[in-house]
């Protein structure tokens, strides 16, 4: 069967370079396809090449993709507000391996649903596997991603929520900003387990290795809440670093973040570091919480002074125990149905502090 696209008449799975393309409202995808073919709107004919697939995608389209790997060699920049969802629902069987390249770059309210993006190496340095300016991501793992600064996400507008982003680092060894997430603009960080990210592989104390190992916060109102930031390194704000004043962050948890460098000074920054923001319910392991420019926190950013008490840190298992002091000790509604563990994220008027519910029974992480 012939395809006419532009008045031209071709059998290939993919119209001519130069070819007008009227674009679909619904493209299909599957790793393995042997009838693949334009315009990919059915799950009969589904593309297997991702480059292809985007090439019809305009305003309004549903990606879909079917689980499997499939293989990134150059990066899917979306001008245009379209669904990307991944239909199994579970990011871990759904992945999208990169070579050499940014994976997702929102550039409008676009929504990007339920994968795993891998090995991304940033969009003109930032964002690894996700750079956003609009849009939300959602329900995704971000893994061992590369770029100049927000090696993981870059994020200056739009929601991230119900992520993990975990093994990002950075290119270029000093100076960079957020090895996992780089927040600015109106960007909204919630729900999200931030962990294992750093700057440098094998770091030692005399090295400079950047700043913010979890988070970096920029300028424009960043808001952090309901998020777990544990086990990052960097020089300065190893889980998260602030950099301006009007950050919100709430019911957040930054803990067992390292420190790495020549000064003594720098390790009281190993969780929280930079300028004051607005903070309510940060647990963190010092009396005060953090020391933030020489300066004790106001007195009405209550702070959790405790080990929050993880369940098994060494499997990256972040999830509370019955003991954790985060335990009942949430502030505000909750703001999504679900915790990173897909259990109820209120349970008999409970919320609790970080990204996980503590639950009696059926506790289990399928984001892992």
């Amino acid at each position: 069967m012939k395809t006419v696209v532009d008045g031209v008449a071709y059998d290939k799975t993919t119209p001519p370079e130069n070819a007008l393309v009227l674009s679909s409202l619904k493209v299909f995808l599957k790793p393995s396809n042997p009838n693949a073919r334009f315009p990919y709107d059915t799950w009969e004919i589904a593309a297997t090449n991702v480059e292809s697939a985007y090439r019809i995608v305009t305003d309004g389209t549903v990606v879909q993709f079917a689980p499997g790997t499939y293989h990134l060699y150059g990066g899917i920049s979306l001008p245009v507000a379209c669904t990307n969802v991944a239909v199994d629902g579970n990011p871990a069987n759904t992945v999208i391996q990169a070579y050499s390249c940014g994976i997702f770059e929102l550039l409008a309210n676009s929504l990007v649903d339920g994968f795993t993006l891998r090995d991304g190496r940033g969009f003109s340095g930032g964002g690894g596997g996700v750079k956003m300016r609009s849009g939300t991501v959602r329900n995704c793992i971000v893994e061992n991603c590369t770029a100049s600064y927000g090696c993981g996400v870059s994020i200056s507008g739009g929601l991230l929520q119900r992520c993990i982003v975990r093994g990002c680092h950075i290119y270029q060894f000093d100076n960079g900003q957020g090895a996992g997430v780089f927040a600015s603009g109106k960007a909204v960080v919630d729900n999200c387990l931030i962990y294992g990210n750093f700057f440098k592989p094998n770091d030692t104390a005399a090295t400079t290795l950047g700043t913010g190992g979890g988070l970096f916060i920029g300028e424009g109102g960043v808001t952090v809440r309901n998020c777990t930031v544990a086990g990052n390194r960097a020089t300065n704000g190893a889980g998260i670093y602030v950099n301006k004043s009007d950050a919100k962050i709430v019911n957040t948890i930054t803990y067992t973040n390292i420190s790495r460098s020549a000064s003594a000074s720098v390790a009281s920054a190993s969780n929280l570091g930079g300028v004051s923001a607005t903070i309510t319910n940060l647990c963190s392991s010092s009396a005060v919480g953090v020391v933030m420019d020489g300066a004790a926190p106001a007195a009405d950013q209550t702070k959790l002074a405790a080990d929050p008490l993880f369940r098994n840190i060494a499997a990256g298992d972040y999830r509370l125990c019955r003991e954790s002091p985060c335990v009942n000790m949430g502030y505000g509604p909750a703001t999504v149905a679900f915790d990173l563990a897909g259990m109820k994220r209120v349970s008999g008027g409970r919320l609790d502090v970080g990204c996980y519910e503590f639950q009696e029974t059926g506790l289990f992480l399928y984001l892992k």
